[in-house]
Order: structure tokens, then sequence, then C-alpha cells
């Protein structure tokens, strides 16, 4: 297979929210919720959020429907910025001139969009050397064990269908079967660390 594309100055931040969801913006932007990472049982899930919203880069869900204004208006290299204040999100957006509701081009993806992102980031997991069946575990564990802080997320991360399927249809293609790193010391310690801090504030919806 071809090596994916790594013209974007690739940039991972966390967001001091409780909400498990993590998302992505044109350019090599990923945001992921101190909450999705508490949700994670091991790195290997953390890794597949992270591969997930890569696809979605990759892929460039959003990009052809970002204008060249908007993007000018609001850096995106700003955000990082503004993400852990208390106020929500949304407003914050707003205040650049960027509307995030409920047909937000950036942060809800279509089920075709959400198919070529958990194919890319099925790629990724296992030519990092991840469990590349995480991804879709972290996906069905958190629709099982928290379905009311999942709301938001599976509403800007809609199931495709036949999810587990149709990556574990995937994974034989992509080369010979190896066991793949789940977990990590490390990944523990900083999960234990996030538990310890104070709860994340409140926004406003």
């Amino acid at each position: 297979s071809e090596p994916l594309p790594a013209d974007y100055p690739w940039t991972v931040k966390v967001v001091n929210s409780r909400e498990i969801n993590a998302f992505a913006f044109p350019g090599g932007y990923i945001y992921v919720n101190r909450g999705a990472i508490e949700a994670a049982d091991d790195e290997a899930q953390l890794a597949g959020v992270i591969a997930h919203e890569t696809g979605h880069v990759v892929m460039r869900h959003g990009t052809h429907q970002a204008s060249e204004m908007m993007l000018a208006q609001a850096p995106l290299s700003i955000l990082g910025s503004l993400l852990g204040k208390s106020s929500s999100l949304g407003s914050q957006l707003a205040e650049l001139g960027i509307s995030f509701g409920v047909n937000s081009i950036f942060l809800r993806n279509s089920r075709s969009a959400e198919s070529q992102a958990d194919e890319v980031g099925t790629y990724i997991l296992y030519h990092a050397g991840y469990n590349p069946y995480a991804m879709a575990q972290f996906f069905q564990i958190i629709r099982n064990k928290y379905p009311r802080q999942t709301i938001q997320f599976f509403s800007d991360h809609p199931n495709p269908g036949n999810r587990i399927r149709n990556v574990d249809e995937e994974i034989p293609l992509l080369g010979p079967k190896r066991d793949g790193k789940e977990d990590s010391p490390e990944f523990e310690t900083i999960k234990s660390k996030l538990q310890a801090m104070p709860p994340p504030p409140k926004t406003a919806h």
C-alpha cells in the first residue's frame, strides 16, 4: 500500500472537556477531549481515536466545504489557546466567525465519511504497530458503557452500519496477521493523572 500523505503540520491537542469526543480540522489539527482519554481502556483505543480523526483529515472531509475566507478569518493555529476555556467550544468559534451548529461542516460527518475514516484509521493502526481492531472496539465500548455521555459523539460520528464487521474484513487485507500493541505504562500513568485532576469546567450548550 502507498504511505499516507505527510504534508500536514500535524497538531494533536487535548481539550479539558468531560464529553467523550474528538474532532479534526482541515490541515492536520486534531483535538481529543479529556473524556475520550479517560474512557479508553488502553493506549491502542486512544490511538484508534486519533487514527480515525487522522482519516478525516487525510480524506479531506470538510475541506471542500470550507471557504478560504473562513479559514483566513480564524487561522486554525490559534484554536488551541481557546479550547481550554470554560465557555463552550461552539461559542468560542462563533466569536471567530465560524458556525458550528447542527449543520457543522467539520464536526458532523456523513456515514460515508465515517466509513472512509474507519478504513484509513485501521490502516494507520496496523502500520503503527497497534492492535488494528482497537478503534472499532473503542466505538463499541463507549456506546455500551457510556450511552448518555456519547450522544454527541455519535451525532458527530454517525455509525456507518456494520462498523465492526467492515473493520474485521479490512484488517486481513492490510498484511500478515501480527499481534499489535494494546497498552503501555505511560498511557496508564497519564490516565491516572487525568483522573486525579479537578473535574473539567462545565460548558454552556
